[in-house]
């Protein structure tokens, strides 16, 4: 425990460290009073306007709270919706309990605890040690998701939680954890399947947790705004997403290869459930070839980030768990699960100009993490030199996306000069079409580049490819118990 407590620590310290050299050399853009605050506000007025059993998914109260709790990014004619389902919603009713400036704080603090919780339990299941993994941890799951305040740092310590109970064998408390895990839908739902299927003893649990979820849906906005998320606000909000240059899914990259939109939701979704029927399968086989039942979880997950119709570049980071442990457990291709791992935690590109000190700083966190990461997990003349290759294709990944970001497109127009169809800003209006128009507006005022966007991208797109592959390669080994 006063192991645990030291990492803890430290995980602080160095997060408070790198805030600080940020407002130190960015004074016009200090972070202690931007962070959490580009999704945290609509998170919050979600939660506001449910609790008082108005509609979250319409444009109308929800503008006005935003415009209230964060005038200065809130615009008379954009909202950012807070597509939600009851029970996530639930969490922000909660929060919204209280004053923004506290409930803001609370949360901040919530998404920094989930990252040490991640990175230590990670490290348990790893054997590589804890301040290691949080360093590599910090760009893609940490600043990442802090700067904008997202949910995927709570699923990441709930996904990694469920996994150490798994690999203990308390399947009944993994299988409780990872219910939680739903907090990020389209996230949870690939993990909890692939306990149902391969693990007996969790399916009662995940069976009540189903129920509960339900019920506690009714519970937050009621059964008529359930009905009103599940027929108009989810696919409304598909459909605002598909020319979001911001998108990491397969609908996205159909879109930009000129398919049309519909065809291209169809084709994502359709992914999504292979890459998830994959994942199921192939975590399977690594848990039995590599002794290691956290797979049932891990790898569905991590499979389902490859293609979709709906991931943001913060949600890409569900997929380190899985690269973790096999890069810790692989018996075949070990230096390509290693070089999986230092492609997948190379910070989103999209943060690396304006958010925190730019490429400087992100590198130093990123070297220094994965290069102690690989030098205390793996002993040998003959591995270290095939790992040099490998940590040698992570550079140069990271110096063609320093290059790319070195030359920005076009600012895009301020959100109070967007010029919206007036369907868009009634206050019966979908939030979400609201969004939609903003973004297709936007994308009118500036011109983007398909090649540059593919190529800040595709160190992550390898990433997964390669973790895919490695994991299917070890199917065909000798199984062994790890030590």
């Amino acid at each position: 425990m006063r192991r645990v407590v030291l990492w803890v620590v430290l995980g602080v310290v160095v997060f408070v460290a790198v805030i600080g050299l940020h407002d130190w050399r960015r004074p016009e853009a200090p972070v202690m009073r931007t962070l959490i605050g580009v999704d945290f506000p609509a998170f919050y007025c979600g939660g506001e306007v449910a609790r008082h059993r108005a509609d979250p998914y319409r444009l109308e109260p929800l503008r006005s709270c935003e415009q209230r709790v964060s005038p200065e990014d809130a615009t008379a004619q954009c909202v950012l919706p807070a597509p939600y389902p009851g029970p996530t919603l639930a969490l922000f009713e909660v929060l919204s309990l209280m004053p923004y400036a506290s409930a803001k704080l609370v949360w901040a603090s919530m998404l920094v605890a989930a990252l040490l919780v991640t990175a230590v339990t990670l490290a348990e299941l790893t054997g590589f040690p804890a301040f290691v993994v949080l360093l590599a941890l910090a760009g893609f799951e940490g600043y990442a998701s802090l700067h904008v305040g997202q949910v995927p740092p709570i699923f990441m310590a709930l996904l990694s939680l469920a996994g150490y109970f798994v690999a203990r064998g308390r399947h009944e408390i993994s299988a409780a954890i990872c219910s939680f895990s739903m907090i990020e839908p389209h996230l949870g739902v690939p993990a909890c399947v692939g306990m149902f299927v391969w693990l007996p003893r969790s399916r009662a649990v995940l069976a009540l947790a189903a129920a509960a979820y339900a019920a506690v849906s009714i519970a937050a906005i009621g059964l008529k705004l359930n009905v009103e998320y599940v027929r108009f606000a989810l696919p409304a909000q598909a459909a605002a997403e598909v020319p979001n240059m911001g998108q990491w899914s397969l609908t996205h990259v159909l879109y930009l290869f000129g398919v049309d939109e519909k065809s291209a939701l169809r084709y994502g979704a359709l992914d999504y459930v292979i890459m998830c029927t994959f994942g199921i399968i192939v975590g399977r086989r690594l848990a039995t070839v590599l002794d290691a039942d956290e797979f049932v979880l891990f790898m569905p997950v991590a499979a389902a980030m490859l293609g979709g119709s709906f991931l943001h570049a913060v949600q890409m980071a569900a997929a380190l768990p899985a690269a973790f442990v096999l890069a810790a457990r692989a018996i075949r291709y070990r230096p390509v699960a290693w070089l999986a791992l230092l492609l997948l935690v190379i910070p989103p590109p999209a943060s690396w100009g304006a958010h925190l000190a730019g490429p400087v700083t992100w590198g130093w966190l990123y070297f220094v993490g994965v290069l102690s990461l690989a030098f205390v997990g793996l002993r040998g003349a003959r591995t270290y030199v095939r790992l040099s290759g490998a940590f040698a294709a992570a550079l140069a990944s990271v110096v063609l996306v320093a290059a790319i970001r070195a030359h920005p497109v076009a600012a895009a127009p301020a959100p109070q000069d967007c010029h919206l169809p007036p369907a868009v800003l009634q206050p019966d209006a979908l939030a979400s079409a609201n969004w939609e128009a903003a973004t297709r507006y936007t994308n009118a005022q500036v011109h983007w580049s398909q090649t540059r966007i593919m190529l800040e991208k595709l160190p992550t797109w390898t990433g997964l490819i390669l973790l895919l592959a490695t994991a299917v390669a070890q199917g065909t080994a000798p199984r062994r118990r790890a030590p």
